[in-house]
């Protein structure tokens, strides 16, 4: 994004670089603000960048979880294949973070 809007001016020349030079700073500022309020506010940062979702708890398959964070059962059994886990009752845990990063314990 940063690099698209860095490029507008060569590309248009009806694009101001001070514009361009405006956008990216209050990018910047923005991007600082939120970023120091998730570390200070807890509440924010679970809005803002979300939170990790359980989808297994002892073995047991959450299809409310899985719905709520948009996992299909297909990619979930795509995952547990690759930590050698091909039964879900032999999981203890799994669960998917903001970042979309797949954790799984094995019983």
């Amino acid at each position: 994004m940063m690099g698209g809007i860095t490029a507008a001016p060569l590309f248009e020349p009806k694009i101001s670089f001070i514009n361009v030079v405006v956008i990216i700073i209050v990018i910047y500022l923005l991007h600082y603000l939120f970023s120091y309020l998730a570390v200070k506010n807890r509440t924010f940062a679970r809005i803002v960048l979300g939170q990790s979702i359980v989808l297994i708890d002892g073995g047991k398959l959450l299809r409310k979880n899985m719905r709520k964070g948009l996992f299909p059962l297909e990619l979930l059994l795509s995952e547990l294949r690759t930590v050698d886990a091909p039964n879900i009752i032999d999981v203890y845990l799994a669960s998917i973070d903001p970042a979309g990063n797949f954790y799984c314990s094995v019983k």
